[in-house]
């Protein structure tokens, strides 16, 4: 689900939010935030593998808008979908 937020991830596993993160970070070393990021970064990097359109991967993967999806993306890999797009395309 490209809308998972820890409140539900907390509600169905019957714990607080609190200790779901603290949970976490001491098993995972990461923060749930930066593991769902990861997550959709990843899928959102093998459908460009795919060759899918750019606005279409950002809303599969939980983005409202390619520019924000962009942004988060650029951040997460250090260059732009479009670079990663046009490196398998040549």
């Amino acid at each position: 689900n490209p809308n998972i937020v820890i409140k539900d991830v907390a509600i169905n596993c019957c714990v607080s939010e609190i200790y779901l993160r603290k949970l976490f970070e001491k098993y995972v070393s990461i923060t749930p935030f930066k593991m769902f990021t990861k997550i959709r970064m990843e899928q959102a990097k093998f459908m460009i593998e795919e060759k899918r359109p750019i606005n279409e991967i950002a809303l599969s993967v939980g983005y409202s808008d390619i520019y924000q999806f962009s942004r988060a993306y650029k951040k997460f890999y250090g260059c732009s979908p479009s670079i990663t797009k046009n490196t398998y395309t040549s």
